[in-house]
């Protein structure tokens, strides 16, 4: 039990996945209130530094297209019918991209798999990660069907329907992980060991935002003189509190503390922070610099992004961190993606890296994508 002398400081928390089977549901929670595909997502919208680098990472791994390998012109033509008979998207890059950005941002992608009554692949969809939950294995252990729901906050509303798992010739949903995990049911994403330094860099610029927006309101110590209450009335108090001055969304932290005085009134002191300024800016840089190892990205240049250590400024270490980059990061995408296209339409593919040479013959995709890249996210 906490003393009640000791002062309540709050102050943020960054939460981790989660797999959870609900008793009475069918479905696996991912996250302490089935929502963490959406703090992912979140994450991605107010990280700076992190958005540039999924996002530019996921292009990088796209490249300049994928194409298949086989030398049938029939098949070949089939697959491209393929792509542009899935009108979820424009086309078939649309279709790829959405499952790379997926790959980057959850470590994992849903693709819907659809055979026409010849069996022969009909059409292939992608489902976004954050509207997808895994149903419960089986007594071996292999997961038979996946739910999907547009609003995972409100299945009141947007009731889960259940989708089978894909198997050669019966249309289901595949699931294709970037790496393996130790979870049952879920995936991290592959930079999952930064995650706390992007909620970090996300919680800055919304303190700075909010700071401003306030006219810079302080922090505070709050101390009441008026008596010791008991241990829940003093949460309640706090909570009181922190509903209009605690958070990032209210640029202001503040320590509460109770005793008796003869002054019975509350008193409210800000709370200097000495050198803020530098405090700010270490942790700006700070959680920048941990946001790129967790990447594994040894130069910012790559993404547009100059650090203040100027790592990266010259052309040899530009081209040494892309071959890294290539060789530690990207190719491993591309096989997940190759494997999954070369599985369910059962010939050989590639992808072929950005930049590829004058007069090289473009790839399916590459052929078609021209000025009409879609936005990821």
């Amino acid at each position: 039990m906490q003393s009640p002398n000791r002062p309540m400081l709050l102050k943020l928390a960054s939460d981790m996945p989660s797999a959870a089977a609900v008793e009475g549901k069918k479905w696996v929670n991912y996250g302490e209130d089935n929502d963490f595909p959406e703090y992912l997502y979140e994450l991605y919208r107010e990280s700076p530094t992190h958005h540039a680098l999924c996002n530019g990472i996921a292009d990088m791994a796209y490249g300049d297209g994928f194409d298949s390998l086989t030398q049938d012109i029939v098949k070949r033509a089939s697959i491209q019918d393929v792509f542009e008979r899935s009108g979820r998207y424009r086309s078939g890059i649309d279709l790829i991209r959405k499952l790379t950005f997926d790959l980057k941002v959850y470590g994992r992608f849903y693709a819907h798999v659809i055979y026409a009554l010849d069996r022969t692949v009909s059409e292939v969809h992608h489902y976004p990660f954050r509207t997808v939950r895994s149903g419960l294995r089986d007594d071996e252990g292999n997961v038979g069907t996946y739910w999907y729901s547009k609003d995972w906050s409100n299945v009141r509303k947007f009731k889960p329907e259940p989708i089978p798992c894909w198997k050669p010739g019966q249309s289901g949903i595949v699931a294709v992980d970037l790496f393996g995990s130790d979870d049952e049911y879920y995936p991290a994403p592959d930079y999952i060991g930064a995650l706390r330094y992007v909620a970090l860099e996300a919680k800055i610029g919304e303190f700075h935002l909010n700071n401003i927006e306030n006219g810079l309101f302080p922090s505070f110590h709050i101390h009441h003189n008026n008596g010791i209450p008991d241990e829940r009335t003093r949460t309640e108090i706090a909570r009181e509190y922190e509903g209009s001055l605690a958070g990032a969304g209210n640029a202001g932290a503040f320590l509460l503390t109770f005793s008796d005085g003869t002054d019975r009134k509350t008193e409210m002191a800000p709370i200097q922070l000495s050198d803020a300024d530098k405090q700010y800016q270490f942790l700006s840089e700070e959680s920048q610099r941990k946001i790129f190892v967790g990447h594994r990205v040894t130069s910012p240049l790559l993404f547009g992004i100059r650090d203040s250590s100027g790592l990266g400024s010259n052309s040899d270490e530009m081209t040494q961190a892309m071959e890294l980059l290539e060789k530690n990061v990207l190719k491993h995408y591309r096989q997940v993606l190759v494997e999954f296209l070369e599985d369910v339409f059962s010939t050989k593919f590639r992808f072929q890296p950005k930049g590829q040479p004058e007069g090289q013959p473009q790839t399916m995709a590459a052929a078609k994508v021209q000025d009409d890249r879609p936005v990821l996210g």
